[in-house]
């Protein structure tokens, strides 16, 4: 479940900056999508990180 996160939120936070990088890709004004696709990408892979208990 963790690495199926990490890779969606890896996935989605390439997908935002493509969309920030090549502007044209869907139309005008697409910024905002960009920015809100990146910052889901980087929580999702925020909470796929398990840490380990100590002992």
């Amino acid at each position: 479940m963790h690495k199926t996160t990490l890779t969606f939120g890896i996935v989605l936070a390439l997908v935002g900056a493509y969309i920030m990088f090549d502007g044209d890709l869907f139309g005008d004004r697409n910024l905002s999508t960009a920015i809100t696709i990146g910052i889901v990408g980087i929580a999702l892979i925020a909470t796929s990180v398990v840490k380990k208990k100590k002992k």
